[in-house]
C-alpha cells in the first residue's frame, strides 16, 4: 500500500500490546512528490494472531518542504489505548509508550510490529513534528487458537430468587473468545441453574458453578447477598449502589488514603465525606450536589477526617487535627469534642451510640504499645473508659450496645459496650483493613479484605465476598 498524507487522520484506541522495533534505512523509492509528505509505504493493514510478529515491517518515507528526501528527521510512533489496552513501544533500545526513530538518507525508517494479547482493531499513530505531518497505521488482532474456557462473570452477587444470564466462554491462551459451545453444572443449592442458562439465588450464601467446554472446565462464583445498599471509595470516588452491585452511582470525588469511611445523615439522603481527598469535610447528596462543611480559614483545623453522623443527624462527629470535633451540617455550633490531652495524643474513628449519649472511638491515651486503645467517651462528663482492647475503626452496633472493631491481628470482633463478650467474628489469618460498618438490622459486617468488600454475618461468621468489588474500600450501609 502506498498512501501519502498531509493532514492528521483521526485513530482509534490500540486493543492489543504493540511492540515497535525501529531501524532507520529501507529501499528507496523514486516516486516524484511535492511539499513536505509522510507516506506509508508498507506494513499497514495487517491482520494475525494475538502475540504474533508481523512479517512485514511498517515502512513510513519522509520529504521535506522542497519534495526531497531526508535523513534526520525524527518520526514518533505511538499506540492510543486507554486503561484495558496496555501498550509497549520499543525502537532503537527506547522503551516507553512513544518512539522516535530517525530517518536515514532515503527518507524512511521501517518498524517491526508485534501484536499484543487483546483481540481487536489496533492503531499506530504515525507523526513527523518537525513538518507537521502525521498518519495513522491499522492492524487487527485476532484470537489465537481453544485452549480454555472462562467463567463469566467469575465473581459476583445475587439477591435471592434474582437470576442472571451465565455468559462463560471458549478462550485462546490470552482469555479472548473463540467459537466454541459450553455447558454449565451447579455446586450448591444457594444458586441454582436453570433454563437458559441462567442462574437463580435460592438462600443467603456462598455458591459456585461450572463451566464445561473442550475438555476444560472453570468455576464461577455467586454470592447470594441480603438486601441493602451502601456507599463506598471506589475508581470512580465516592459512589453508592445496591448489595448486588446494581444501582452504581458515582457521587464525587475523593478516596480513602486518609479520610476514612464516609457517613450517611439522617434521613440517608446525603453523606459526610472528605472532599477529593483534601481532608476537609464536606456533604454530597444523591444526586451528587458538594457542599463544604466548614468555610476555609475559619476553623482552623487543617485535617477534617473519619466524619461520623449522630443517629439524629444533628451533628457530624469527626477527627480534627488528632482530637474530636463536632458541627452541624452547615458548619454552625463547631465544637471540640474530646479534651486535649498528653504531647501526641490523637483521638480517632468517632462512632455515636445508638442514643447519642457516647462515642467510642480509638485513641492512644492509654499509651499502648500494641496499638491504639478502644474507649467509650461519655459525651456528658467528658471521661473516657478503656474497654482494655487494641484495634481501629471501632463501629457501635445501630440496634444494640455492641461494638465491632478491626483488631491488631487483622481480625473482625464484637463486644458488649461494657467489655464483656469479646469475640473474634473472623478467623485468624484473614485480615481486614480500616473501615467496617454495621447493616441497619446489626446482622451483617461491611468491610473489606485483600480481595473486595465482604458482607459479614456477625452471628455465624459466614463471608460473603462482593466479586463486583474488588476495587472499593471504605464502605457504609445505608440506613
Amino acid at each position: 500500500m502506498r498512501d501519502r498524507v498531509r493532514g492528521f487522520s483521526a485513530s482509534g484506541c490500540a486493543a492489543g500490546f504493540l511492540g515497535l522495533l525501529a531501524s532507520a534505512g529501507c529501499s528507496n523509492s523514486s516516486e516524484p512528490a511535492t511539499g513536505p509528505t509522510l507516506q506509508i509505504i508498507a506494513g499497514a493493514n495487517q491482520s494475525d494472531t494475538a502475540r504474533a510478529a508481523l512479517a512485514q515491517p511498517l515502512i513510513v518515507q519522509v520529504r521535506d518542504s522542497t519534495g526531497a528526501l531526508r535523513s534526520g528527521y525524527h518520526v514518533q510512533f505511538q499506540v492510543v489505548c486507554g486503561s484495558q489496552c496496555p501498550v509497549l513501544l520499543i525502537a532503537q533500545g527506547a522503551l516507553g509508550a512513544l518512539v522516535t526513530p530517525t530517518t536515514g538518507a532515503n527518507g524512511q525508517v521501517s518498524v517491526a510490529v508485534v501484536l499484543g494479547t487483546r483481540a481487536g482493531p489496533a492503531t499506530v499513530q504515525i507523526s513527523v513534528p518537525a513538518l507537521g505531518l502525521s498518519a495513522t497505521a491499522a492492524f487487527t488482532i485476532t484470537p489465537g487458537a481453544p485452549v480454555a474456557v472462562a467463567a463469566i462473570p467469575k465473581d459476583t452477587a445475587l439477591y435471592v430468587a434474582a437470576s442472571f444470564h451465565l455468559r462463560g466462554r471458549v478462550t485462546d491462551q490470552n482469555g479472548n473468545p473463540v467459537a466454541g459451545v459450553v455447558s454449565y453444572a451447579g455446586l450448591s443449592a444457594t444458586a441454582t441453574i436453570g433454563a437458559g442458562d441462567t442462574i437463580t439465588g435460592q438462600a443467603i450464601g456462598r455458591a459456585s458453578y461450572l463451566v464445561h467446554g473442550i475438555g476444560h472446565t472453570d468455576t464461577g462464583w455467586v454470592s447470594v447477598v441480603p438486601p441493602g445498599s451502601f456507599a463506598a471509595m471506589g475508581p470512580d470516588g465516592l459512589a453508592i449502589m445496591n448489595a448486588d452491585g446494581s444501582g452504581y452511582k458515582a457521587l464525587a470525588p475523593s478516596n480513602s488514603l486518609a479520610n476514612g469511611y464516609p457517613s450517611w445523615g439522617n434521613p440517608p439522603t446525603q453523606l459526610a465525606f472528605d472532599y477529593a481527598g483534601t481532608d476537609k469535610l464536606a456533604t454530597v447528596d444523591t444526586a451528587g450536589h458538594v457542599q463544604s462543611v466548614l468555610t476555609a480559614g475559619d476553623s482552623g483545623i487543617a485535617t477534617q477526617v473519619w466524619p461520623s453522623y449522630s443517629h439524629d443527624g444533628s451533628w457530624i462527629y469527626f477527627a480534627g487535627d488528632r482530637l474530636v470535633w463536632k458541627a452541624h451540617r452547615d458548619g454552625t455550633g463547631l465544637t471540640r469534642v474530646s479534651p486535649s490531652g498528653p504531647v501526641g495524643t490523637a483521638d480517632a474513628y468517632p462512632s455515636p451510640s445508638r442514643d447519642d449519649a457516647k462515642l467510642v472511638l480509638a485513641t492512644t491515651r492509654t499509651n499502648s504499645s500494641n496499638g491504639l486503645d478502644i474507649e467509650i467517651f461519655d459525651l456528658a462528663t467528658s471521661a473516657f473508659t478503656s474497654l482494655g482492647i487494641n484495634g481501629v475503626s471501632p463501629r457501635w452496633s445501630p440496634i444494640a450496645d455492641s461494638i465491632a472493631y478491626v483488631d491488631v491481628d487483622g481480625r473482625v470482633k464484637v463486644l458488649a459496650a461494657d467489655g464483656s463478650g469479646l469475640r473474634a467474628v473472623t478467623p485468624l489469618g484473614h485480615s481486614f483493613a480500616i473501615a467496617i460498618d454495621w447493616s441497619p438490622d446489626g446482622q451483617w459486617l461491611l468491610a473489606r479484605d485483600s480481595y473486595a468488600l465482604e458482607l459479614i454475618e456477625v452471628s455465624t461468621g459466614m463471608m460473603l465476598p462482593l466479586g463486583y468489588a474488588t476495587g472499593m474500600s471504605d464502605a457504609v450501609w445505608r440506613p
